[in-house]
């Protein structure tokens, strides 16, 4: 992969199968299509078009594509191309571009700014009540003793332990989200952040794999597909777990390969009992769409109240370690008189 792959952005990679669309939708070949980006395109989209037309002097267009479009992406338009249904590709790729987001990104962008904001809150607070002691032991003439001085001496001392442990808790939670799986994963179930993880993670699976069920990928080959290119030990478990059961125990039923433990209860059971009909990609897509509801309604809740809960505990820290330094003054002031 070069640099110019590595800077391809999912806001241009979706300019491209939306150009690419609109394209086929004009009844333009894809011959047409690369000599468009050659002559009309960035240096990205040039660079693109130049190697899908070397491409097409041997084969297909989306080996072209390849480094800059996730190979997911790539496998749902090759395999609908070969099928003879390339704007179903496409759909089911800009599909799979638009949704899925990073669900730990998406986490990650919910608490760093609360927890950025109650730090600084919270060494504002130092900062003040350190310099209203210094008041008072100027006043004095000697060490200040008092809960003001106590306060800010334990916040001093173990305020950075206090956020070095958060630090790392939450990094331990965001590496096991992906590699801690296995009988043991089943207790976090209903945990706010895993349960997050989880549906998300199902939302992104379901609709890739309704996108290359589409497209007229075998089940048990888009399962093999969605494996082979997630670094999710996680995700990959239950995939192993719903190939064996196609594989080795003849299951038929979509509901029933997929019961392990990932998605909705209500949603498990609708496929279960409409799994028999062998129209895989309609439920796949409803179900996943049922999903990423479900998460971002969480994900809204979470945005609502966890930035204020913390505002709240870093003003409750403001004002006990400025009103105890204030109290140690006022005394300091009053025993002066």
């Amino acid at each position: 992969m070069n640099i110019n792959q590595k800077l391809f952005s999912k806001k241009q990679q979706v300019a491209l199968i939306e150009q690419w669309l609109t394209c086929d939708e004009y009844g333009m070949s894809t011959q047409q299509f690369c000599t468009q980006l050659v002559e009309h395109g960035d240096s990205q989209s040039k660079e693109i078009g130049e190697a899908g037309l070397l491409a097409l002097n041997g084969g297909s267009v989306t080996s072209a594509l390849k480094g800059w479009l996730p190979e997911l992406v790539v496998n749902s338009i090759e395999i609908a191309e070969k099928a003879g249904h390339r704007k179903t590709g496409l759909e089911g790729a800009l599909r799979q571009l638009e949704g899925g987001q990073n669900v730990i990104k998406r986490l990650a962008g919910i608490m760093v700014i609360p927890f950025i904001v109650t730090l600084l809150i919270s060494l504002l607070g130092v900062f003040v009540s350190g310099e209203i002691l210094k008041a008072v032991s100027g006043l004095s003439q000697q060490s200040v003793v008092g809960v003001g001085q106590d306060f800010h001496d334990w916040v001093v001392v173990w305020g950075p332990w206090i956020v070095l442990t958060i630090f790392g808790v939450l990094l331990g939670v965001s590496v096991s989200f992906t590699r801690w799986y296995g009988p043991s994963r089943h207790i976090t179930r209903h945990w706010p952040l895993y349960q997050s993880y989880r549906l998300a993670t199902v939302a992104a699976f379901l609709s890739s794999l309704g996108n290359l069920s589409q497209c007229g990928m075998k089940l048990d080959d888009a399962l093999a597909a969605i494996s082979q290119a997630s670094s999710s030990l996680y995700l990959n478990a239950h995939i192993k777990t719903m190939r064996i059961r196609i594989e080795e125990e003849g299951e038929k039923n979509l509901g029933k390969i997929l019961d392990t433990g990932l998605l909705l209860t209500f949603e498990r059971a609708n496929l279960e009992v409409l799994g028999d009909t062998g129209d895989y990609a309609k439920l796949l897509l409803k179900s996943a769409n049922n999903h990423e509801k479900t998460v971002q309604k969480q994900l809204d809740i979470m945005s609502a109240f966890l930035p204020k809960i913390m505002l709240i505990v870093a003003v409750l820290l403001l004002v006990v370690l400025i009103g105890t330094s204030m109290i140690q003054l006022f005394e300091m002031i009053n025993n002066l008189r």
